[in-house]
């Protein structure tokens, strides 16, 4: 897991079969109406870890700083940093995120890719968090692009859990009363991301428009905005391609 979706664990994910990540992609082609394209394609690894966390039902964050297109070349250049010298002896190097929304674009496809092959989340959904995330870029501009990606990492990582507890408590009240919710909880997680973008605009405005905008207009430092919670390289060294979003010629099937 610390290799391929989250630098703070210490748990090892059973690894799939390579008929289970192949069945994995027969239902990618069924909902999409092809194949998954290589630069958008979760390795067999990346599909086992995010399986073992919507299996032992947590939430399906993925670090975009070792989470992304190519996984392998990836994995390989974290072995390769592996533990670097510190005045206490050797340390594990953090890793840091995406430094553009073209780079966070390209692990993010990924991200969609595993989560429509695992069957946890709609094509459409995820298509609309992306989008929400390119138009706040595109408004808003790349020279805020570190509080957009904190944003992204707190809602991904923390925000997600809180929804997730929100809707089970109004499905049960709402079921109470002998009506439907449309939380469903044998898919919980494609709710969730829903609500991540059609209902949390007091998230949003808080953790991204506010701080943005009073960066850019010089009201409040950048970097009294940042936590350091989410920091993103320097320069690119992925060199990931925006890609627009998965197949977007075709779509999923209706």
């Amino acid at each position: 897991m610390s290799l391929v979706m989250d630098q703070c664990s210490d748990e090892v994910a059973p690894l799939m079969t390579r008929a289970e990540a192949a069945e994995c992609h027969k239902k990618y082609e069924s909902k999409m109406d092809g194949k998954c394209p290589n630069k958008q394609k979760p390795s067999r690894h990346q599909l086992s870890c995010m399986n073992f966390v919507i299996t032992t039902d947590r939430s399906t964050y993925a670090d975009f700083a070792l989470w992304g297109p190519h996984q392998g070349r990836i994995w390989r250049k974290l072995v390769l940093v592996g533990m670097v010298l510190h005045q206490d002896g050797l340390k594990k190097m953090e890793m840091k995120g995406p430094p553009t929304f073209s780079d966070w674009n390209s692990c993010f496809l990924v991200l969609m890719a595993a989560l429509i092959m695992l069957g946890a989340v709609g094509y459409q959904i995820l298509e609309r968090y992306r989008s929400k995330i390119e138009e706040y870029h595109d408004k808003y501009g790349s020279e805020v692009w570190l509080i957009l990606y904190q944003a992204d990492v707190r809602m991904r990582l923390e925000e997600f859990e809180d929804i997730r507890e929100r809707l089970e408590d109004e499905k049960k009240a709402v079921e109470r009363a002998n009506r439907r919710h449309p939380y469903n909880l044998e898919k919980p997680w494609d709710y969730v991301w829903h609500t991540a973008v059609a209902d949390s605009d007091r998230f949003w405005k808080g953790e991204f428009e506010t701080p943005a905008s009073m960066a850019k207009l010089r009201l409040r430092k950048l970097a009294d905005e940042v936590d350091g919670e989410a920091e993103v390289k320097a320069t690119s060294s992925r060199s990931h391609e925006d890609t627009g979003a998965i197949a977007r010629s075709s779509g999923p099937r209706p």
